[in-house]
């Protein structure tokens, strides 16, 4: 989860030591299916954390890198509308009505029935093509 744009970060680390190093030695934090926000786990030490969101939902990545395009707590954050897989080409994304279970691997419904609180996440309502690669 990437957290808000928004969202204020503390930053209790900036002016130590080690707040130092981490300017000068920036962190990478890559998200895979970027939906929502960045971990707010992170906050602290946002100043110093270059975050990449991989997001193949083409709405749902246009409409993250337009809010976080604003000014915000990370060094910088960009969005890639692609998804990771085991090899480059185009897959099949199945969305189900709880967007937050978004998979390229097919949804087994009958076992979703034994989770009345969670079929939401196995009730696939969108099947979009997105390209993948491989890290």
């Amino acid at each position: 989860m990437l957290a808000s744009a928004a969202m204020p970060a503390p930053s209790l680390l900036k002016s130590t030591k080690l707040g130092r190093v981490l300017q000068s030695s920036p962190l990478v934090c890559i998200d895979v299916g970027a939906r929502a926000e960045f971990d707010p786990d992170l906050l602290p030490l946002a100043y110093a954390v270059d975050a990449i969101g991989f997001e193949p939902h083409p709405e749902e990545c246009a409409r993250l890198q337009k809010v976080f395009s604003q000014s915000g707590p990370w060094r910088s954050v960009k969005f890639l509308p692609l998804a990771l897989g085991g090899a480059a080409g185009t897959r099949t994304l199945h969305v189900p009505v709880g967007s937050e279970g978004a998979s390229l691997l097919e949804h087994d419904v009958e076992f979703g029935k034994g989770f009345p609180h969670l079929f939401h996440l196995f009730d696939v309502v969108q099947k979009v093509a997105v390209e993948t690669v491989s890290l």
